[in-house]
C-alpha cells in the first residue's frame, strides 16, 4: 500500500526537518515537501528498493539480515554527542545501507544488534544518493531484533594469523595508554587485552573507538566484531580497524 501526503509546503518543510533530528538542511526539507511524500506502508523488501520504487521517499518498514555495523561518527565540530551510524541490511543477495542519525545512531549497541542478527526497522526516509538508493532514520525509526545471528569466536586458540573480517568475543582484562597522533590531539590508537579464560589477545583499537574504550569497565564481557588477526606465533594480535566495533555485552553468545 503507498499513501501521498500533502500539506502546505511551510507545515510540512518543518515536519520534515523534525523527523530528521534537524539534520537536514531548510532547502532540503522544502523540496521534499515541495513533491509531496510517499510512503509504502506495507513491508517492503531490499531488492525491491534498490531497483527504485517510482516517487516514494518514505518507507513503512523492512526486514533483513545485518551483514554490518558500521561505527560511530561525530557531527558536531568540538565531537558533541551528535552521531551517526550505518547498518548495511541484506536479504536475498541484495544489500542497502541505512543510515541513522542522532539518537537512533544509538540503537544498535543498546538493543543491542549483532552482525548476523536478523532485524526489522520501521519509519525509514529513502533518498537516492549518487545512482544509489539509501534510507535514513527519522523522528519514528525503530528497530527490532527478529532472530539472532552467528557466534563470536571465544575461544583464542583457534585464531590463526591471516584471519579476517572475525568476531571475537572475551572478558576485558586491561586497557593500555593512548598511541597519540602527530598532533596529539587525540588518540590515535590503544591497545586492550582480552582473555578468553585461558588465554589473552592485545587487540588494537584504531580511530574514534580508541577514546570508547576508556569508558568500559575492567571485567566487562565485550565483542570485537570484524576484526584481524595480525600475528599468531608467541602473541595474539588483533587488529580492530575503521570497519570494526567494539560492543559490551551481558553475554557473549
Amino acid at each position: 500500500m503507498v499513501d501521498h501526503i500533502h500539506g502546505t509546503v511551510s507545515e510540512d518543510t518543518e515536519r520534515i526537518m523534525k523527523e530528521h533530528g534537524w539534520l537536514i538542511s531548510r532547502k532540503t526539507a522544502e523540496l521534499i515537501a515541495t513533491r509531496g511524500e510517499t510512503i509504502v506502508r506495507r513491508k517492503a523488501r531490499i531488492p525491491e528498493i534498490i531497483s527504485g520504487i517510482p516517487g516514494c521517499n518514505k518507507i513503512g518498514a523492512i526486514e533483513g539480515k545485518v551483514e554490518r555495523v558500521l561505527g560511530r561518527f561525530s557531527m558536531g565540530k568540538d565531537g558533541d554527542k551528535i552521531f551517526r551510524r550505518s547498518i548495511i541490511l541484506e536479504e536475498d543477495g541484495s544489500s542497502i545501507v541505512i543510515t541513522l542519525w542522532g539518537k537512533h545512531a544509538e540503537l544498535p549497541d543498546s538493543i543491542p544488534i549483532r552482525r548476523g542478527d536478523t532485524v526489522e526497522i520501521r519509519n525509514l526516509s529513502l533518498r537516492e544518493l549518487e545512482n544509489d538508493y539509501v534510507l535514513e532514520s527519522t523522528i519514528g525509526t525503530c528497530i527490532t531484533r527478529t532472530s539472532k545471528g552467528s557466534m563470536a569466536i571465544t575461544d583464542f586458540s583457534s585464531l590463526r594469523y591471516g584471519d579476517k573480517d572475525v568476531d571475537v568475543g572475551g572478558k576485558l582484562v586491561m586497557v593500555e595508554n593512548a598511541m597519540a597522533t602527530s598532533s596529539g590531539k587525540m588518540p590515535e590508537a590503544r591497545s586492550i587485552i582480552v582473555s578468553d579464560g585461558k588465554l589473552e589477545a592485545r587487540i588494537v583499537v584504531w580511530g574514534f573507538q580508541s577514546s570508547c574504550v576508556e569508558e568500559i569497565g575492567i571485567h566487562s564481557t565485550i565483542i570485537a566484531e570484524s576484526v584481524s588477526v595480525k600475528r599468531g606465533e608467541s602473541e595474539i594480535e588483533i587488529n580492530a580497524g575503521s570497519s570494526s566495533r567494539i560492543l559490551v555485552l551481558k553475554n557473549i553468545q
